[in-house]
């Protein structure tokens, strides 16, 4: 069914939901969101998934548990505002607002409207007004434009520390006229709905929106004003979910010097496009030469020829991410220098915070672990026999045998030949190594084993790991 049949019908009193419940499990986001498609028509119900999440649903004291009303005492019930909601699908911005008590007397509730999320109020930006009559439940919803106090930029949407809730926006309105009528208010007295089209503010549909809502027994704002609110916690109030993920910790043990890598995934939690910035931190007795944050651009993990660094692109000072779709996935590589000559088993923790420039307060952190691994050879060389006589044949072993915390890579035994002994042809062995041998004191190495021979050399051709072991041996005769 297209939208405008809905709405047809929505007009002659056939109720729609439409219910989208974004819900990002973990600490990593502050917000959930219900979207749905609200009927006004007073009836109050389908308010019923949004009032129930206290992220989306702001209060305003005295009512009881409801927390500090900042503009207490408020001189009517009628005014004094206990509850505000929202929700949107794509046509509309809904809102809900509660108040303490019916009152039969014409009030007005006023939902200013920061669409570009600068916090501010300039002139020109969009103010609903909503009047409401509880007796008969009768509302008109009506847009204004704001006239700001402060030139250019506009008049703060908060005080000085950021609350709605006790601060009148000091702006006058010009009204633009009525928008809609009907009876939005509920049986009650108490409640009211109302709503306005995403084309009326001239912004797409789901666009992030700051809000402040007042309540007040005139137009003659901000003189009339009584009551003041926001978002939950009496702040600025905000319709974007904001957060952000950065997965998962490593744990990386390296041979120094080098590089150390690990590789990350940062997603993009929110409602709406990001930019997630980055920054880092090393704690520990290993301290990298560097640490940089390169973008991961195949996403295998692996630092690639051409993989750039991350850059600032917002100006903010932190490398991010650029922006980043809602759900957006981007992989980086940490990569650390490993200087020289590090004790095996010396770390460091390597912290990498992503944080949301919409919002830095919301962060995760991605903890990698580099521990130094040095491995370790220990040789012990024997021969079968304590005593011979010119003409007996010896058997030379070497055991090695591979410690540290890491494998050892190429693995090499050299072993000159005894010069009171001469090198039985063909009896070199070693399981698992090449070998090659010297004609000239060590200086040159190849496959012959030819007489005369000086010098052997075992290459071992798979690593060796901590505990592990071989043998080289040779056999040769007594001069």
């Amino acid at each position: 069914m297209e939208w405008a049949d809905k709405d047809d019908l929505v007009r002659r009193g056939v109720r729609f939901a439409l219910v989208v419940a974004i819900v990002v499990a973990s600490a990593r986001v502050t917000r959930a969101q219900v979207l749905t498609t609200i009927t006004l028509d007073g009836n109050m119900a389908d308010w019923a998934p949004i009032l129930s999440d206290p992220n989306q649903k702001s209060i305003d004291g005295p009512a009881p548990g409801a927390g500090v009303d900042r503009d207490a005492p408020v001189g009517s019930t009628g005014r004094d505002l206990t509850g505000f909601a929202w929700t949107w699908d794509s046509t509309y911005l809904y809102f809900y607002v509660s108040r303490a008590a019916s009152d039969s007397n014409r009030q007005r509730f006023w939902y200013y409207l920061d669409t570009n999320e600068d916090n501010r109020m300039a002139t020109g930006e969009y103010v609903v007004g909503v009047s409401w009559q509880g007796s008969n439940r009768s509302t008109d919803i009506e847009l204004y434009r704001y006239n700001a106090v402060a030139a250019g930029a506009g008049d703060s949407l908060g005080d000085a520390n950021g609350f709605a809730d006790g601060y009148d926006m000091p702006g006058s309105v010009t009204s633009l006229g009525i928008v809609e009528s009907g009876t939005f208010g509920a049986a009650n007295g108490v409640e009211m709905e109302s709503r306005i089209a995403w084309s009326r503010l001239g912004v797409a549909a789901g666009t992030p929106v700051r809000f402040h809502v007042a309540a007040s027994n005139g137009t003659n704002i901000p003189m009339s004003v009584q009551d003041n609110m926001g978002g939950p916690g009496g702040l600025v109030g905000t319709t974007r979910i904001v957060g952000v993920r950065l997965d998962p910790d490593r744990a990386i043990t390296t041979i120094s010097p080098g590089q150390a890598i690990a590789a990350h995934v940062a997603t993009n939690l929110g409602s709406n496009t990001d930019t997630i910035n980055f920054s880092w931190t090393v704690s520990g007795a290993l301290v990298p030469t560097s640490v940089v944050l390169r973008a991961d651009t195949n996403g295998n993990g692996v630092l690639d020829a051409g993989e750039p660094l991350l850059t600032d692109t917002d100006g903010d000072g932190r490398v991010d991410t650029g922006a980043l779709a809602k759900n957006a996935n981007f992989s980086i590589l940490a990569v650390a220098t490993i200087p020289g000559a590090q004790p095996d088993g010396r770390s460091c923790t390597l912290t990498i915070t992503a944080s949301s420039s919409k919002k830095p307060s919301i962060t995760d952190p991605a903890t990698d672990t580099i521990t130094i691994a040095t491995p370790s050879v220990t040789l012990v060389k024997s021969v079968d026999r304590a005593t011979a006589k010119p003409g007996d044949v010896l058997t030379y072993s070497i055991t090695y045998t591979g410690g540290g915390s890491a494998s050892a890579l190429a693995v090499t035994v050299t072993d000159p030949v005894p010069a009171q002994v001469a090198y039985v042809a063909g009896s070199a062995s070693g399981a698992g190594t090449t070998i090659t041998y010297s004609h000239d004191g060590g200086t040159t190495y190849d496959a012959s084993d030819a007489a005369p021979v000086t010098n052997i050399k075992w290459v071992r051709t798979s690593p060796l790991a901590p505990g592990g072991s071989g043998t080289a041996s040779f056999r040769a005769a007594v001069r």
